[in-house]
């Protein structure tokens, strides 16, 4: 950034709701890259959230004060083919060695609206808002 006061803005994030370091840098990383690559074959509408424990006192705190989410999900709907692709992950510290798999991070999207009280894209028809049967993230 060249704007004297702009550098300085990138490095601000009140919006961002903490992750786990092993999280961050490679479980969601991938949720992310899947992301990018359907993006860029067709046009994808995305919503990013996080849930939290009913009991908002059951909620670790960042340094006592910030609630750290307890799950990140990404929805990701395909207009043009009314087709939708949902995926929730724990916040928590993964081993090095955790592959991520659709299996374990892809979810039924009518579950994830119910657990979080949010109908996504509402404005589609419910016929047309089919989810995709299956995807391999390790082939995208």
């Amino acid at each position: 950034f060249r704007h004297r006061f702009g550098g300085r803005d990138t490095l601000v994030f009140p919006n961002a709701p903490p992750q786990y370091s092993s999280f961050n840098s490679d479980v969601w990383r991938k949720v992310e890259e899947v992301e990018f690559r359907l993006s860029r074959a067709k046009k994808t509408l995305a919503l990013t959230g996080v849930s939290y424990e009913e009991d908002p006192n059951k909620n670790p705190k960042l340094n006592g004060k910030i609630p750290i989410p307890k799950t990140f999900y990404k929805v990701l709907y395909f207009p043009r083919d009314g087709k939708i692709l949902c995926f929730e992950m724990d916040n928590r510290d993964y081993p090095a060695d955790f592959s991520v798999k659709s299996e374990n991070c892809r979810v039924r999207c009518r579950d994830l609206e119910e657990r979080t009280g949010i109908t996504f894209f509402p404005d589609q028809h419910q016929r047309r808002k089919r989810e995709y049967p299956s995807i391999d993230l390790l082939l995208l």
